[in-house]
């Protein structure tokens, strides 16, 4: 503990040191919400930057200037969406390929059977229209396709791109293939093809990305890599892996940085594309299915809707700021440590190790446990007996009537004990125990996730916040205080840093705001904590 504590002040006293060096980090994207309908999985943006359109699991919607959102198709599983420079839209669904114009909707779906499944669409050559199928890849548009079918294998198309001038890359079966093209007199046609091994074993390509800027070379996604290919046909790894249990969907390109989709948020390529970061955008850990980027907009679709980030490159700083008050409010301010607000969050949701200990020892001890059974009884009797006797005596006659009345009651309680010692080595709950003890353990391990997220980037905005205040003033005071909060980028990244601090203390139930209180609270104290 005390080695890894040294190494990261380390790190961080060799950020704060070469900030007068170099740009500081990127500035933290503007966040909007364009729309809150759940469960996205493609979105498109209208050439003229006046519409956009998502799509769901059962409707393809429209959102116009206006912002109202109006249901146009129906009753379909919406793979991709693509606008072309006619201002059509084209949808890649479960039941085909449609291309949306006005009010009416035309099956264009490139060939029957399995060619109806379209998985990809992509803009191609000379204003056509590159799809991926379960079938192949096809060319084509309003007028005809044609069939890429070349040297390539036959099988799932996942993924498609074209890198111009006349290259074609597509995934087949989660293998990378390339096409290049040639004009002939029935237009382009494929002339060679070839496939293209990815370093490692076991590697499934998910996502393309190629054409843009020209020149660029195309970049391939894995589920938990992103590689670049090389000018001989090779490939090379450009990021480390992304965490572990996270996995990658989708690629983008904006404000001249890498986007990556996955499961757990979306990720921003860094430095060249030697490292990456996690973008927080309102959703937490929510699963991306869609990025579309637009100059420097990009378009965040998932599980809890749409989301549009302004991905500026960052501001330069400046001036050369001091470390040393940076440093000292950095260690004012950064608050517990990681492995404090984790025992903090499962104590408040009682989600500890011993919790979950606890049940399936409960199980186990339950065997040695005897069913009890109690039983109570009630009975009663009664009983009447009548004698008549007759006598004469002096001439007269007598009647004598005896009686008697006799009544009995009876209680009885049984008590009985049952074992099953069956139960003693394996009980049937115990099931039932274990999977929802995993069950747990995945909650657990989300949430921790999400608390991550939100630590460090409270950490970085701070550390942000520092060197603004430290090279924007002359003499920086020692300490914080909410009269610092006096120009708009300072008052931004304040309260940036109250947000991130308010979801910690609703994960911790009061527990966090009771060790760090907020920056912009006229409670704060003037003067930093030791």
């Amino acid at each position: 503990m005390r080695i890894h504590r040294a190494v990261s002040s380390l790190l961080l006293i060799g950020l704060l040191l070469s900030g007068s060096a170099r740009p500081s980090m990127a500035a933290e994207p503007a966040v909007s919400s364009v729309s809150e309908r759940r469960d996205v999985t493609a979105v498109a943006l209208a050439p003229d930057g006046q519409g956009v359109a998502f799509g769901t699991g059962r409707a393809v919607w429209l959102r116009g200037p206006d912002e109202r959102e109006r249901r146009v198709l129906r009753g379909l599983e919406v793979r991709d969406l693509l606008f072309d420079d006619a201002g059509g839209l084209w949808v890649a669904s479960d039941r085909g390929l449609e291309r949306l114009a006005g009010p009416t909707a035309r099956d264009l779906s490139p060939a029957p059977g399995a060619a109806r499944d379209v998985r990809r669409l992509a803009p191609g050559p000379g204003g056509a229209l590159l799809v991926a199928t379960a079938r192949g890849a096809y060319l084509g548009g309003e007028t005809g396709w044609q069939r890429l079918d070349g040297a390539a294998p036959a099988g799932e198309v996942n993924a498609i791109a074209y890198q111009p001038p006349d290259r074609v890359w597509l995934v087949v079966d989660g293998d990378l293939h390339s096409l290049r093209l040639e004009t002939g007199p029935n237009g382009p046609r494929v002339a060679a093809s070839s496939q293209h091994g990815l370093p490692g074993r076991g590697q499934v390509v998910v996502d393309l990305l190629s054409g843009s800027p020209a020149g660029a070379p195309p970049l391939v996604l894995t589920r938990d890599r992103l590689f670049a290919t090389t000018d001989d046909g090779g490939l090379r790894g450009l990021t480390p892996r992304l965490p572990p249990g996270t996995e990658a969907t989708r690629l983008a390109r904006a404000a001249g940085a890498v986007w990556i989709a996955t499961d757990r948020g979306p990720f921003r390529v860094l430095d060249g594309a030697a490292a990456f970061e996690p973008v927080a955008v309102g959703q937490g850990s929510a699963a991306v299915a869609a990025l579309v980027a637009r100059g420097d907009e990009l378009w965040v679709a998932g599980a809890r809707g749409i989301v549009r980030l302004r991905a500026t490159a960052g501001r330069a700083a400046a001036g050369a700021p001091s470390a040393a008050v940076p440093l000292a409010w950095v260690a004012a301010l950064r608050g517990p440590e990681p492995r404090e607000l984790q025992r903090a969050v499962l104590r408040a949701l009682d989600l500890q190790s011993r919790s979950l200990r606890r049940r399936a020892t409960r199980v186990r001890v339950r065997g040695w446990l005897p069913e009890v059974e109690l039983r109570a009884g009630y009975g009663g009797a009664r009983r009447r007996d009548l004698d008549l006797d007759e006598t004469f005596s002096s001439g007269e006659a007598r009647l004598f009537r005896d009686r008697d009345v006799s009544r009995s009651r009876d209680f009885d309680v049984v008590a009985s004990l049952r074992w099953d010692l069956g139960d003693t080595v394996f009980h049937p709950e115990e099931l039932d125990v274990s999977k929802e003890t995993r069950e747990l353990i995945e909650l657990r391990d989300e949430i921790l996730d999400e608390i991550h997220q939100l630590y460090f980037e409270r950490r970085r905005v701070l550390v942000e916040l520092a060197l603004h205040v430290s090279a924007g003033a002359e003499g920086a005071p020692p300490a914080w205080s909410p009269a610092l909060a006096s120009d708009p980028e300072t008052r931004r990244l304040a309260l940036r840093i109250d947000e991130l601090a308010a979801g910690l203390d609703a994960w911790t139930g009061g527990w966090w705001t009771a060790r760090v209180p907020s920056l912009l609270s006229p409670r704060f104290p003037q003067e930093p904590t030791p």
